[in-house]
């Protein structure tokens, strides 16, 4: 089903090392497993442990920089977290990989100073040995003692809190400090980046494994979610998700982290997917696993060796039925390796919002149909992670939604995944209903069009980076994807999904020979899969997502500059055209690439002072998933009757959660107005006063024919 080249699906790519020795023998109990556990099936357990007889040789999965953490159970353990430098599989996003249970001697001595490098030092020692000397010869200093505290192990002198995040330590700043007339640096050493298959240290017993998928670089203000990625979670043997203490928001929110982890078997797993490697050691010599029955022995002692896991993501970001909106007869799916004996259920396995399932007959065949209303508009399902057969084969976005039958809701066609002998996971991104918004006083369809496709476009907004240096532009990337469907507006632009930026930046404007300074907020969003025509956007940036950053702009810059730290190519800029609005002048914004119209961006660009009237609006405590509300007063697109041009206009506020997890919505006292020639680019009057050099382009006249 490609289309000119678009909507194909590149095939999955996975290299890692498996973290154990290929020979040794391993075990792993039902309560030890990843995924659900305990009685009733209450719990989620985020850790995948196994046993095993003796002391083994662990390794590092992939390059990254190591933290080390005491064990909470056990004073002669630690734990290890791996923040991948180089992703072990294209497309799937890991943000910590926690050892839980090596053996403490094997890198620090009861002074807690690191081991000396040697022979019978392990791999990790001798690298970071070696790093640390590296380090002061470089700067021409005398290497002080290295201590565990260098590689983030706490010590008297340097408490750590268990409440502090584990990202504060990871995107430490290091501070100058001058006392009594000498000069110290709080963080002279950063964390070492390790090779993938080195020798970390041994364990004696019992290992566990979590692995952590990355949503982006940063943290929610105030975030409701009673779970944290903080240091308690880092020191646990083994940690466990457990709502029985919570209700309302906290409790679905509990549950709803579950889908931030995936299970280790299944993460060797997705080597079976497409062009995939695992390395493994045996002794000191290294093989390399490409078969899938090479791989699946390797897994074999895994208590989910054929479990599936399928996710899928839906309305606002939330899992499919988060917000109860997908339900026929108390149903919302049919699941099964039979086409003839489809399971029809709710999703989701024992309340958790993750549908697992045991492949014990070794079926290759997973089929997965999702409710349909045939009166939403705006479909998009889009395969992030999987192997569709058949007529779907090798595509992103499933274009034919297919009914089963006649009714006016019911179920799609099911798709046919491919599924092998091993652990995997399946994830979709599906938006075919509606959410029930109390607050809306109109049919969201037809009459509201417009707020239906842009309340899906933007991220969350109470978020902050880890990042805190001196400079004017800080960039805030999510790694969640949202969707946009424009098939009811344009005849060039279709489906896509997009990734989410938040940039802070200073703005500008000249008044005589001076300039004035303001603080600015741009909410981006990106495309980063579509079936566009390939005349809309740039190609060339169409992939992937930005990494959190903060940088300078020279204050006497060219717009180009600004431009390309934005948008990423120096020919982008910024024209305008004029209308009235209540005999106020307002300048509609509009993004051109070599002066030509290009859709590869959609965004929202506001005054910080906006920005900080919206945040101060958030109830405190109760807020969960905070996004722009983009209210429309008016049907849009408005017309200016004096120059004859539409417009579009939007009042902000905010939508969120509300602590029994109700959608709800607030607006500043004083309202904040975006406007914009069409959705693609919405900004306000301050954000526009403030902007580099802009280009007027009164000479063209806008018409209804061209609405984003």
């Amino acid at each position: 089903m490609s289309n000119s080249g678009r909507n194909v699906r590149g095939e999955l790519y996975a290299e890692s090392y498996f973290f154990l020795e290929k020979n040794k023998a391993y075990s792993q109990t039902a309560e030890n497993k990843f995924g659900i556990i305990g009685h009733e099936n209450s719990k989620f357990s985020t850790t995948s442990k196994i046993t095993f007889s003796g002391t083994v040789k662990v390794f590092s999965i992939a390059q990254g920089q190591i933290f080390l953490q005491p064990n909470s159970k056990d004073s002669e353990k630690i734990n290890l977290i791996l923040k991948p430098f180089r992703q072990p599989i294209s497309g799937l996003g890991i943000r910590y990989i926690v050892y839980r249970g090596l053996m403490k001697s094997d890198f620090m001595d009861e002074n807690l100073k690191i081991n000396q490098e040697g022979v019978s030092a392990t791999g990790f020692v001798n690298h970071v040995q070696k790093e640390f000397k590296d380090f002061y010869k470089l700067i021409n200093q005398p290497a002080p003692e290295f201590t565990a505290e260098f590689l983030g192990y706490p010590v008297q002198e340097s408490p750590q809190p268990e409440i502090d995040l584990i990202d504060n330590y990871f995107f430490k700043i290091s501070k100058i400090n001058e006392e009594n007339g000498e000069t110290t640096e709080s963080q002279p050493f950063d964390f070492p980046i390790t090779p993938a298959g080195t020798f970390l240290g041994n364990a004696d017993g019992e290992l566990g494994i979590d692995i952590v998928l990355n949503e982006g670089n940063y943290h929610i203000e105030n975030d409701p979610n009673p779970f944290q990625l903080n240091l308690s979670y880092a020191r646990a043997s083994g940690y466990i998700l457990d709502p029985s203490p919570y209700t309302g928001i906290q409790e679905k929110l509990i549950k709803e982290t579950s889908t931030q982890f995936i299970d280790v078997a299944a993460f060797y797993g997705l080597h079976t997917y497409g062009k995939g490697k695992i390395k493994v050691f045996s002794g000191n010599q290294e093989t390399i696993l490409q078969d899938e029955n090479e791989i699946s022995d390797l897994l074999d002692s895994f208590n989910t060796k054929n479990t599936i896991y399928l996710y899928i993501q839906s309305n606002r970001q939330r899992s499919y039925n988060f917000y109860e909106n997908y339900n026929l007869n108390e149903k919302n799916m049919k699941i099964g390796t039979d086409a003839d004996h489809l399971q029809e259920k709710q999703f989701g396995t024992d309340g958790w919002p993750v549908e697992i399932l045991y492949n014990s007959s070794d079926s290759e065949t997973l089929l997965v149909s999702l409710i349909n209303n045939k009166n939403y508009f705006d479909k998009i399902f889009y395969i992030d992670i999987g192997n569709p057969q058949e007529e779907n084969k090798d595509v992103l976005f499933i274009k034919e939604l297919k009914n089963i039958s006649n009714k006016e809701r019911d179920y799609l066609e099911a798709v046919n995944f491919k599924i092998n002998k091993t652990s995997g996971i399946i994830k979709l991104l599906y938006i075919g209903e509606n959410i029930d918004e109390p607050y809306l006083t109109i049919e969201p369809y037809f009459l509201d069009k417009h707020h239906n496709v842009v309340r899906e476009l933007y991220p969350l907004i109470n978020v902050k980076s880890f990042l805190d240096l001196e400079g004017n532009l800080t960039s805030i990337s999510f790694n969640k994807k949202s969707f946009i469907n424009l098939n009811s507006f344009s005849e060039l632009q279709s489906m896509s999904v997009i990734n989410n930026s938040i940039f802070f930046y200073e703005g500008k404007k000249q008044e005589e020979d001076d300039f004035l300074y303001k603080e600015k907020v741009l909410f981006l969003a990106k495309k980063e899969d579509t079936i566009d025509s390939n005349l809309t956007n740039n190609r060339d940036l169409i992939f992937g997502t930005r990494s959190s950053m903060i940088t300078n702009i020279p204050r006497n810059n060219e717009a180009s500059f600004l431009m390309m730290k934005l948008y990423g190519d120096r020919s982008y800029r910024y024209y305008y055209n004029e209308i009235k609005d209540s005999s106020k002048t307002i300048k509609l914004l509009k993004l051109k690439l070599n002066e030509e119209i290009d859709t590869t961006y959609f965004s929202v660009g506001i005054l910080k002072e906006e920005y900080e009237k919206l945040m101060q609006i958030i109830p405190a405590g109760a807020a969960s998933n905070v996004k722009l509300y983009l209210d429309e007063e008016e049907q849009n697109p408005l017309l200016d009757d004096e120059t004859h041009r539409y417009y579009f206009k939007y009042s902000l506020g905010i939508n969120y959660e509300d602590e029994n997890g109700t959608l709800q919505i607030l607006f500043p006292n004083v309202k904040i107005y975006v406007y914009g020639e069409g959705i693609s680019l919405l900004a306000s009057s301050g954000f526009v006063e403030y902007e580099y050099p802009i280009t007027l382009e009164n000479e063209k006249r806008w018409t209804i024919g061209i609405l984003i």
